[in-house]
């Protein structure tokens, strides 16, 4: 089973079990196939750089396969390893300055490692990765206003504000004290991703436009409500160890 089946896979899981509605990611980290076929679709010439990134994403592939549900650790040395193989490859690819469109798919692998970190550190020492990521999420939280894009509120909630339910999913499991303190995220978390999906779409060119911004200034309200009540609750508890 190659890499992206694996990582949507794992994914999918953590969906249902948290009930936030994770999306796939829009990069996947690929198998060495994978990898192959992007430096054909870019016309990247071999040995590029000192690295070997389809024998990297094959050795990070092996890794994942074998340790992902029962040592997480050895995922994040993996993780770590191709991340630097990675960083690498990508100095020597701009150096020659190839398609951007490749090094925007570099970013997106890079960006798709540092998310499995995440979740693979949540398994690890999930306490931290709550205050880690509240801290994020409240900090995010700020930037937020009425006014704001749609988009802005779609990308806060997928990068910051989940990702709380997935490291306090993690916690519950070794700490089942947090159960509570859990279920009051995920009574304000729920309605946040129903609304958040809700909101249209905001084109200038759209002749919809102000027709989509007037019900979206509606549907930001209770999110903004929502998010605030979530975060203040876990922060209340978090704060006292």
């Amino acid at each position: 089973m190659n890499s992206f089946r694996l990582n949507h896979r794992l994914t999918l899981l953590l969906t249902l079990l948290i009930g936030l509605g994770l999306a796939a990611s829009a990069h996947a980290i690929p198998d060495r196939k994978g990898w192959q076929n992007l430096k054909k679709k870019y016309d990247v010439k071999q040995g590029l750089a000192k690295v070997n990134m389809g024998k990297a994403f094959d050795n990070f592939d092996k890794a994942f396969t074998k340790n992902q549900k029962k040592d997480p650790k050895a995922v994040l040395k993996a993780l770590d390893k191709l991340e630097k193989d990675l960083d690498t490859y990508t100095a020597a690819a701009k150096k020659a300055k190839v398609d951007k469109g490749f090094l925007g798919e570099l970013a997106g692998i890079d960006k798709q490692i540092k998310q499995m970190r995440d979740i693979f550190e949540s398994r690890t020492d999930p306490f931290k990765i709550v205050k880690k990521r509240l801290a994020a999420a409240m900090s995010g939280y700020k930037k937020l206003k009425p006014d704001s894009p749609g988009d802005d509120f779609k990308q806060y909630y997928k990068e910051d504000f989940r990702l709380i339910g997935m490291a306090l999913k993690d916690l519950i499991a070794k700490e089942p004290d947090f159960k509570g303190v859990a279920g009051d995220f995920f009574k304000n978390a729920n309605p946040v991703n129903a609304n958040v999906q809700k909101l249209l779409k905001e084109d200038p060119k759209d002749t919809a436009y102000k027709e989509n911004m007037e019900k979206n200034a509606t549907l930001k309200t209770g999110p903004l409500k929502d998010i605030r009540a979530a975060l203040g609750k876990v922060h209340a508890v978090i704060k006292k160890f």
